[in-house]
């Protein structure tokens, strides 16, 4: 089965969604997690499972997450996780740069 690796402007957008409600509080159906996966053109699960990446990088999740996430998760990570204010900026330059690609 071909996997679709995710880009670093997806990633960024999952990300902020992470920041603003973490996978703990949502489940498959949430209408974010949705509309998320609608605009990036993949399955509410693999948003879900991706927002559960970001979990095993939280040094705040006392849990485990999940831990096979990729550099570029680590990444985006390192580059926003104390920087909301530069992830917001970044989320809507990638929003605008993903819809852009899609007409």
């Amino acid at each position: 089965m071909m996997r679709n690796r995710w880009s670093r402007d997806e990633l960024i957008i999952a990300m902020d969604l992470y920041c603003r409600r973490k996978p703990r509080e949502l489940s498959h159906a949430d209408n974010e997690i949705v509309m998320l996966g609608n605009l990036l053109g993949r399955t509410p699960n693999a948003v879900y499972m991706k927002l559960c990446n970001f979990l095993s990088l939280d040094p705040k999740y006392e849990g485990e997450g999940l831990r096979h996430g990729s550099a570029v998760d680590q990444e985006v990570w390192n580059s926003f996780a104390n920087r909301p204010d530069q992830l917001s900026k970044e989320v809507a330059a990638a929003r605008r740069r993903l819809e852009k690609d899609k007409s």
